[in-house]
């Protein structure tokens, strides 16, 4: 059905879907793509939710929606002239940011010729606890304030029920599910936060590579069920011996796997919250040396150069074209990776698909 056939409510509902989508992972090509579908709806609700969306259309893409700013509706305008001057801040405050951490260690050099190499390690370690302290702090309040909120807004859906007029009731009835769908990420985010900030504990067990891999595949076959996304299309393989073990912190390292075969799926996402009708990805373990190597690699969209070069930062929000999950679960790999003295290479080919090898070590860890 044409965009122009469908009800304008329901017209209104799928923009803000992509709206909510391109909140959570900027300049998705699909989702701007759907979303320019838009820009000359009959409805001016329609075209301010387009409008208000344009935050974050990249800018090699703004152009064709900058219209909306003389839009015939004064309200559609003024959305679009607010939503600019917001890219005009957020833009500011990105150079600011960047500006920040050029100068985080700004003393490293006048210690290090004062004080030696040792003076500097202790000062980067009491960042790194500072960092740890403040973030998990910050997430575990956040945490405080997320969890009566979900309980409210189900709350509410029970109270309201069948108590407005029909047409106010599907408008509650959208609010909420937003407000739901919005509450339950920043859930994940908050606990990723936590997770990203806490100490990887030095406890190790002695654990079969094979059954961390199922037992994380399995938790995000779960997941993928719980959100009814559609993956039947996409093949996994298996090459693990069953007899490869390594000393790892059990939960983390289902955690860093789940992570990377999740990226892994997420490359066969074709819209928003649609997949690819066929795809592979094999996951592949093998002895290398004195440790293991775990190599999970699929035939997806992969990744330019210019975007494989912010993702191998491995920073939380690298640049992606999925959406779904927080940012943030990349850099958990990586952080916990190293944390288990192993390693996390990435490479990518636009087309083509991805390859990301992991080295753990076999004997890490008491």
């Amino acid at each position: 059905m044409e965009n122009s056939e469908k009800p304008w409510a329901e017209r209104l509902a799928e923009v803000e879907g992509v709206r909510s989508h391109l909140e959570d992972h900027y300049g998705d090509a699909a989702a701007v793509e759907r979303l320019a579908g838009f820009i000359d709806d009959e409805k001016w609700e329609v075209r301010q939710a387009v409008a208000e969306a344009m935050l974050n259309v990249p800018d090699n893409d703004l152009p064709r929606f900058m219209f909306l700013e003389h839009d015939v509706n004064s309200f559609v305008a003024a959305a679009a002239k607010r939503t600019l001057q917001r890219r005009s801040v957020y833009v500011d405050g990105a150079r600011k940011r960047e500006r920040q951490t050029s100068t985080l260690f700004r003393n490293e050099e006048t210690l290090l010729k004062k004080f030696g190499p040792e003076a500097v390690e202790l000062a980067r370690r009491d960042v790194a606890l500072a960092y740890e302290v403040t973030v998990g702090s910050v997430a575990h309040d956040i945490r405080g304030i997320i969890t009566p909120m979900k309980a409210k807004v189900a709350q509410l859906g029970i109270v309201i029920d069948g108590k407005l007029p029909v047409k106010e009731m599907q408008e509650a009835r959208r609010c909420l599910a937003m407000l739901a769908d919005r509450t339950e990420m920043l859930e994940r985010m908050t606990d990723d936060i936590q997770t990203l900030a806490r100490k990887t504990p030095q406890g190790r067990t002695r654990e079969s590579v094979l059954d961390l891999l199922r037992n994380a595949h399995d938790v995000l076959m779960d997941e993928f069920s719980a959100k009814e996304r559609e993956i039947a299309g996409i093949a996994v393989t298996w090459e693990v011996d069953p007899h490869l073990t390594f000393r790892v912190s059990r939960q983390l390292m289902i955690r860093v796997f789940r992570n990377l075969l999740k990226n892994a799926y997420e490359s066969f996402l074709v819209g928003v919250d649609r997949y690819a009708d066929r795809g592979n990805v094999e996951v592949a373990a093998r002895r290398v040396n004195d440790g293991i190597e775990i190599v999970f690699k699929d035939d997806g969209m992969g990744m330019p150069p210019e975007e494989l070069k912010v993702v191998r930062q491995f920073r939380p929000r690298g640049a992606s074209k999925k959406l779904t999950g927080s940012g943030f679960g990349l850099a958990i790999a990586y952080a916990k990776i190293i944390d288990h003295k192993g390693t996390l290479r990435i490479d990518s080919k636009e087309g083509e698909g991805t390859a990301v090898a992991v080295f753990l070590p076999a004997k890490e860890g008491k």
